[in-house]
């Protein structure tokens, strides 16, 4: 069998904060499923900051967790893994998606330079549920 890698990259150039160091129209986890063709990527977890993510929630709600990947197996593990720390995982498709940046964490706050950039309000892929 082979490993998952669960990516909680957030790529962002922190010498402007507004940008992301990889190419435009592709991510990290993208990046690392080229460098690593034998591991499954997942990308998960990279909207949340730490003290969220200890606690599990924000204002009394269960913290989402956006999760992209292309193998349905991994994603269901790490899927898994989300909902038994009592957090919420929202696929929100291929890993493709995980270069979007439009994921919107619980807290309704921004985190994503893309975000600022003008992204949508929806996930990349049309199979993606909306936001709740």
């Amino acid at each position: 069998m082979t490993s998952i890698v669960v990516d909680i990259s957030d790529p962002v150039d922190l010498t402007t904060l507004d940008s992301l160091v990889v190419p435009p129209g592709t991510s990290a986890a993208e990046q690392f499923a080229t460098a690593a063709p034998e591991s499954r990527v997942v990308k998960a977890f990279n909207t949340t900051f730490a003290g969220p993510l200890t606690s599990g929630q924000v204002a009394g709600r269960p913290l989402d967790v956006f999760i992209a990947g292309d193998d349905d197996a991994a994603k269901q593990a790490v899927t898994d893994r989300v909902s038994s720390a009592g957090l919420r995982p929202l696929d929100v498709g291929p890993l493709r998606c995980a270069g979007h940046a439009s994921w919107k964490p619980s807290d309704g706050s921004v985190t994503k330079a893309a975000w600022a950039a003008g992204s949508s309000a929806t996930p990349c892929c049309s199979t993606a549920p909306p936001w709740p």
